[in-house]
């Protein structure tokens, strides 16, 4: 059986709120700043070594930690921040847009070197 994609995020979204339930909010955050060590590590990693799988699994780690920040979020505030947090998203998204069209209008370029 395949889940769509809805049913794959509210079992990650289960999933996360389950865990901060067992381990607890202060274990969780510290787990969160663990992992965002980790990636931290792995970056600096594929910068040296420019091998991407060890920041792969960080990345993915990051992103599940995440999913509990929010369930920890949707508990301290008794909603879920879905509205807010996509406003925000967008605005953040907005000045990254903004900066690179900024550079293009420069003529400095926005492309990552290696990739077509």
């Amino acid at each position: 059986m395949s889940l769509g994609r809805a049913e794959i995020q509210m079992t990650f979204n289960e999933i996360c709120k389950r865990a901060v339930a067992k381990w607890g909010v202060e274990a969780q955050l510290d787990q969160a700043v663990e992992e965002a060590a980790e990636l931290i590590q792995a970056i600096n990693k594929f910068k040296r070594y420019n091998s991407p799988w060890p920041m792969i699994e960080e990345i993915i780690d990051v992103e599940i930690m995440v999913g509990q920040l929010k369930a920890i979020v949707r508990e301290a505030t008794g909603r879920s921040n879905n509205r807010m947090y996509n406003r925000i998203r967008e605005e953040k998204l907005k000045k990254v847009e903004e900066k690179l069209k900024s550079w293009t209008s420069l003529g400095l370029s926005t492309e990552v070197s290696g990739e077509e």
